[in-house]
């Protein structure tokens, strides 16, 4: 008999599905961490990090924090 869901086969998927969910919150927590520091840094809300998680959104932050006045450098001169 093949039975997908025997009590075995249910424990196995749920121990891949936390896996898995503790990978994404680990390469998150690696990627947000290091963004918020650099946006604080330059003066922008630490809070801009969190939209590394999406898609092409991490890409334009890059290019946002290339061209646009830090309001660090600003306050400085």
């Amino acid at each position: 008999m093949n039975d997908i869901t025997t009590p075995q086969t249910l424990a196995f998927i749920e121990s891949i599905a936390f896996s898995e969910l503790y990978f994404f919150l680990a390469i998150g927590i690696l990627f947000i961490w290091p963004c918020w520091r650099i946006f604080k840094k330059a003066g922008y809300p630490g809070a801009l990090a969190l939209l590394v998680l999406i898609p092409f959104v991490g890409l334009l932050l890059i290019w946002f924090l290339a061209f646009a006045r830090w309001p660090v450098l600003k306050n400085s001169s």
